[in-house]
């Protein structure tokens, strides 16, 4: 048909930033067959259908769109700011104050609210389907990598959705050009790899405007769309032979309903309402370091990475699982653990002095802090004194109902601090930190404050598998060029940043990355350096020893641990 028939359009006020909307959020997912073409393409407009963030399209178009976004951000973000001022000064101030502070912020809330970029619905056309549905085939996963490369470069907003069929897989010269890549699994999670299965194998790309999706959509989108293929395939049976219809019915997710949610989280924000009220409402992620707020002398930014192999990951797998932990939490926690340790060595060697040869060759007794900037010395000083780190965390907000099955932007940021002390052990800051996430004992972030939080964003990779084929998700394309990177790429830029914003990204069940944006004048490269064997020592006490102290001695880890560190006498290198 030219159309397909959708609910009833609506338009509605829901928050993101102009960048998410060409930003994507993506996800492969294989299974161990070939997926038959017509019934792919059934199966793809009536998921397009489902769900209404994968035709939507900002209704005043992109240009007037965005300008309304960047000007109506800040202004959100300023309301919200003098709201939650306005209600502390509530008890002192007098009535007549409060009463005409609360009937201005109502105006104001409601010229926000009237004003906001509506979203609405496009129209699902034959030709809208045919130029965002694609299918591919490839003989060998070289291929099925280029053209999975080449069709998300394609992206036009709000999605795209391809099927690459692998076809006569040449195993043995693939598998040498991984090992060539530096792409290496043990024989466990070799057959857990798609990308190591052989053919045949269908891989069902998703990609997904940010502004309409977050990390946590890929699970939705895999199961109604599997649902969805054994509809499809059990009606061209029912049609050829005559069988009786299998139904294969979905999550009964009402039209339009992850829109309303999100625009119910988003007024709640602008009515000022308090958290504890509303626990789900959105945030308004806005940067201080937009336009006026942007500092003048912007600091230098490096960008470090660390591989976690499969020996770490097993090892933390294991710690995780015998103290019942999340092992992405607990991955989280041992980079915490080693922020505090190397920060804590690095303060203790501070004050010290160091001889220095001068020209002349004498030797003169020197301040070890004389090349420190202020603001280096200011974080020694803070956590020498406090023991915390701010955190800004990416959190599912999931917990509606029917939330689980919705597309749409629900992660929210969600400000946390996370104490130590000198009596702290790794074990039990790995506890604390669980137990602060799962009891949600944050806060709404504060726009104001946020650009002095360190940002963490988490992105496990998902290990089940989905729907009746037995979907897998793989990451393999994308980290090929990563692991070979020559150290010419390593590079540093000015640029108005946080202290640090670190991302922890599951590429396979046996290897996580760990990347590292640094303020250098916060964290100098002398502290990078202490934190990888800050690291590696964490795992190792996690393991062996998990009531060593957080702020203990590397040093003196190795000669306790008798052999026992992540680096023993008979264990290679689990870090790269």
């Amino acid at each position: 048909p030219e159309a397909v028939i959708v609910g009833e359009s609506r338009e509605r006020a829901v928050w993101f930033a102009p960048g998410q909307y060409v930003g994507t959020c993506k996800w492969v997912y294989a299974c161990r067959e070939l997926l038959d073409e017509a019934c792919f393409r059934t199966a793809a407009s009536r998921l397009i259908a489902r769900h209404e963030a994968l035709h939507a399209e900002l209704a005043d178009g992109q240009e007037v769109g965005f300008d309304l976004f960047r000007f109506l951000r800040d202004t959100a973000s300023l309301h919200c700011v003098l709201g939650q001022a306005l209600d502390n000064a509530a008890d002192w101030a007098p009535r007549w104050v409060t009463s005409a502070t609360t009937a201005a912020r109502r105006v104001a809330a409601w010229g926000l609210k009237g004003s906001w970029p509506r979203t609405r619905q496009l129209c699902i056309t034959q030709n809208f389907l045919d130029s965002r549905v694609q299918v591919f085939r490839s003989r060998s996963w070289k291929d099925v990598e280029e053209a999975i490369d080449r069709f998300r470069d394609e992206f036009t907003p709000p999605f795209i959705m391809a099927l690459h069929l692998l076809e006569g897989f040449d195993h043995q010269r693939d598998c040498q050009q991984l090992h060539e890549r530096g792409i290496l699994h043990t024989e466990d999670a070799q057959s857990k790899e798609p990308h190591m299965w052989g053919s045949p194998s269908s891989f069902v790309q998703l990609v997904v405007s940010h502004a309409y999706s977050d990390g946590y959509t890929g699970v939705p989108l895999i199961l109604d769309f599997s649902a969805l293929y054994a509809q499809a395939v059990a009606e061209a049976a029912a049609e050829t032979q005559g069988q009786q219809l299998a139904v294969c019915p979905t999550v009964p997710l009402p039209y339009g309903a992850s829109f309303d949610e999100l625009q119910e989280r988003f007024f709640s924000m602008l009515n000022c309402r308090p958290q504890w009220s509303h626990p789900d409402q959105a945030s308004l992620r806005a940067s201080c370091f937009d336009g006026i707020w942007a500092p003048r002398r912007p600091p230098w930014v490096y960008k470090h990475e660390v591989l976690l192999e499969s020996g770490a990951v097993a090892s933390i797998r294991a710690s995780a699982k015998r103290y019942g932990l999340p092992l992405d939490v607990t991955l989280l926690s041992l980079v915490l653990a080693a922020t505090f340790r190397s920060l804590h060595e690095l303060g203790r060697q501070a004050p010290s002095t160091r001889g220095r040869t001068t020209e002349n060759g004498t030797t003169s007794s020197v301040s070890s802090d004389m090349g420190q900037s202020d603001d280096l010395k200011e974080v020694l000083k803070t956590v020498s004194s406090s023991m915390a780190l701010p955190l800004t965390l990416y959190a599912p907000m999931r917990d509606g109902h029917l939330n689980e099955a919705m597309v749409g932007l629900f992660s929210d940021w969600r400000d946390i601090v996370v104490p130590c002390n000198s009596s702290a052990t790794v074990l039990g800051l790995c506890m604390e930190v669980a137990d602060t996430i799962r009891s949600r004992r944050w806060s709404v972030h504060d726009p104001i404050q946020n650009s002095e939080q360190i940002l963490v964003n988490i992105l496990p990779l998902d290990e089940q598998s989905r729907g009746t084929r037995g979907f897998q998700q793989t990451r393999a394309h994308e980290y090929g060029s990563r692991r070979t990177a020559l150290p010419g790429r390593r590079r540093a830029w000015k640029q108005a940043h946080r202290p640090m914003r670190v991302t922890l990204e599951q590429e396979a069940s046996d290897a996580w990355w760990l990347s590292l944006d640094i303020n250098a004048e916060r964290y100098p490269t002398a502290w990078c350096r202490g934190f990888v064997r800050s690291l590696q020592s964490c795992v190792g006490q996690l393991a062996c020893h998990p009531l060593a102290p957080v702020l203990g001695s590397t040093t003196a880890r190795r000669h306790k641990s008798g052999g026992c560190g992540t680096e023993g006498p008979h264990e290679p290198n689990m870090f790269s």
